[in-house]
């Protein structure tokens, strides 16, 4: 492009584009406190299932949000397992720190969004 440039020519730039439906995919939260809710809510408007976890489940919750799921830590698996689109919204803690893992390896087609980037989420071994 840049050679183009030089010699006075302007090919332009289309840069690919990308873009996936939203409407009936599943977005999968890990961590329902405020940022998590935030995060259904939008998914909600944006047409999608919510699967969500969190350390102490309310089923209250899961009714007003309109919840598909509403698990607590023992449905990590299933959250991983169901989810097109795994938001992390958890806090990091020794607890958590690691927690995904290896366990997303075999889902071929699941997006990540972490607002703590690389310390809930590591392949190394033994990283869980």
């Amino acid at each position: 492009m840049d050679s183009n440039l030089k010699r006075g020519r302007w090919i332009g730039y289309d840069p690919p584009t990308y873009s996936i439906e939203l409407i009936g995919k599943v977005m999968g939260i890990v961590g329902l406190g405020s940022i998590g809710i935030k995060v259904a809510r939008i998914a909600k408007a944006l047409r999608m299932k919510v699967v969500a976890i969190k350390r102490k489940p309310n089923p209250l919750l899961r009714e007003l949000l309109g919840l598909f799921f509403l698990g607590g830590p023992k449905d990590l698996d299933y959250l991983l397992k169901e989810s097109d689109f795994l938001v992390l919204t958890l806090p990091l803690t020794k607890a958590t720190g690691g927690l995904i893992g290896e366990r997303t390896e075999t889902h071929e087609t699941l997006f990540l969004l972490n607002k703590r980037l690389k310390r809930s989420y590591s392949r190394r071994k033994g990283s869980i």
